[in-house]
């Protein structure tokens, strides 16, 4: 509206303009008439004089008359040039504030635009959060009423794929168009693209963690370990691509729960900083989504998914080859799902190294003094949590075997960084196994990597997510303490367990 006020304005001002130039062309013909008129006359009057005179008058007279008729029209041009210069700097100034105003409206629009989405968006997440923790107890308190009866509850699929929904929703931020960065092949954050993608929520509470395991548990649970298959969700998100974007959303919020801790803003010295905070998810939170890990992998002989389940997810969660060129510490949730790796023993090894979850000193600077206490409680029982489920997962494929070694097994201070329960069982303290499992997995290595352990044997155990100014330790170092530690530890081994060998020295398990 105002952009017209201001066109029509400026129109009748160029309006009268050219209106004002026409009266002064007028004017400036109406004088040059007049001299003409009164030259003439005063020729006509002076006839008694002689002819010379006369004539150089009349000489005279023209060439007045010509030098006025050749200088009116240069006064006029130039005056019109004049005007023409004054009205063409008005008009750019003008074109310049309509431009500048266009600009400004633009701007407040969008600016408005985005704070009513923000606003908006977080009045919806709040209202459906409020819906789903209301579904979430009726689900509990009905399924906890069954099976006082001896009866199980299997929600359909519909509602299952209701309350994902919603979850998704209040987990994740709003989709919207998001640069990043590919590492290309040498390692290098070169190449830059847009993508349309939602990332999840860096303040995520304990509450969000709580209400995502008790969804799995009393709802995706019940229909995937179902006998009837119109009950299963997963059966319904492999059928279409979209379902699959969804179902992998769900089992990247999984991995993400394992690592993830509250983070808090805080002020020091007027700089806003970020505090890491213990865990969102408790150990039994993550204890539940471990039992959703080992039922999509088919670790759980008991109660196993349906075989396309398992193999979709062992497609994410396992690969025969350890993924190349991925930062460390890993960040999950902040890229597309479709590009981002959700690899178990990638996680294992990140979490490992930067518990965390910034890139700093691998080994604590108090580890001589302090032992194993450099390490927290917390961290370890996180830690073996997820190493437990990997051991058991690759228990019988060769290449997951040898992964432990590449990528676990050269985690510098590993036994202090897992419970010594789980350390006792990777050595076959109190089993009576044939051979322990960190034997097992060193035994895969050596068949796949046969031929490249004489040659090139620090090329397989090479890695560049230790770099040597955050641990002095090569890998090869620390397979060689890790690998110490086990043997001397083994009772099979050390000589310890006599059961072991027989009357004339031998170990007999080995």
């Amino acid at each position: 509206m105002f952009s017209d006020e201001l066109a029509g304005n400026a129109s009748k001002r160029r309006q009268e303009q050219s209106k004002a130039r026409r009266r002064k062309l007028k004017e400036q013909k109406l004088k040059s008439q007049n001299k003409e008129k009164d030259s003439s006359t005063v020729g006509d009057g002076d006839s008694d004089k002689p002819i010379t005179s006369n004539n150089s008058i009349i000489g005279k007279d023209n060439a007045i008359s010509g030098g006025a008729k050749a200088h009116a029209p240069a006064e006029s041009s130039s005056g019109t040039e004049s005007a023409k210069n004054s009205a063409v700097a008005i008009a750019l100034e003008q074109r310049k504030l309509r431009s500048y105003q266009k600009l400004h409206n633009s701007s407040a629009t969008t600016i408005q635009a985005s704070f009513r989405a923000y606003k908006s968006n977080n009045v919806l997440a709040k209202s459906q959060k409020g819906l789903l923790e209301k579904r979430i107890s009726d689900l509990m308190i009905l399924s906890q009423l069954l099976h006082k009866q001896n009866k199980s509850y299997v929600p359909p699929p519909s509602l299952v794929n209701l309350m994902m929904n919603q979850m998704l929703f209040v987990l994740h931020s709003t989709a919207r168009n998001r640069k990043m960065s590919i590492i290309d092949e040498n390692g290098k954050d070169e190449q830059i693209s847009v993508a349309y993608f939602a990332t999840i929520s860096d303040y995520l509470t304990k509450k969000d963690g709580q209400n995502f395991a008790k969804l799995i548990e009393y709802a995706i649970l019940p229909g995937l370990l179902s006998s009837d298959d119109h009950m299963d969700p997963s059966l319904q998100w492999l059928e279409s691509k979209e379902g699959q974007v969804k179902f992998k959303k769900i089992l990247r919020v999984c991995c993400h729960l394992i690592l993830a801790r509250q983070r808090v803003a805080s002020k020091k010295n007027g700089n806003i900083i970020n505090l890491v905070m213990p865990f969102v998810a408790s150990e039994d939170d993550v204890s539940v989504i471990y039992k959703l890990f080992q039922a999509v992998l088919g670790s759980n002989k008991m109660a196993p998914a349906r075989s396309s389940v398992i193999a979709f997810c062992n497609k994410i969660f396992l690969s025969t080859a350890p993924p190349a060129n991925v930062p460390k510490p890993l960040t999950l949730g902040q890229k597309p799902s479709k590009i981002e790796t959700l690899d178990l023993l990638h996680i294992l090894r990140s979490f490992l190294l930067y518990p965390s979850g910034k890139k700093i000193c691998v080994i604590p600077t108090n580890a001589e003094r302090d032992r194993r206490k450099c390490i927290s409680d917390l961290d370890r029982q996180r830690a073996t949590g997820l190493f437990a489920l990997l051991s058991t997962v690759a228990r019988n494929d060769l290449h997951l075997m040898s992964r432990f070694v590449i990528e676990i097994y050269t985690v510098p201070l590993l036994t202090w960084r897992v419970e010594q329960n789980e350390i006792n069982t990777m050595i076959g303290n109190g089993g009576h196994t044939r051979m322990p499992p960190f034997m097992c997995n060193v035994s895969a290595f050596l068949k796949i990597y046969e031929a490249k352990v004489l040659s090139t044997f620090t090329d397989v155990l090479s890695s560049a997510d230790i770099p040597l100014k955050l641990c002095p330790a090569p890998p090869v170092l620390s397979l060689c303490a890790n690998m110490a530690c086990f043997a001397t530890s083994s009772p099979i081994i050390n000589g310890i367990d006599r059961a072991a060998f027989n009357a004339d020295g031998k170990n007999t398990n080995i």
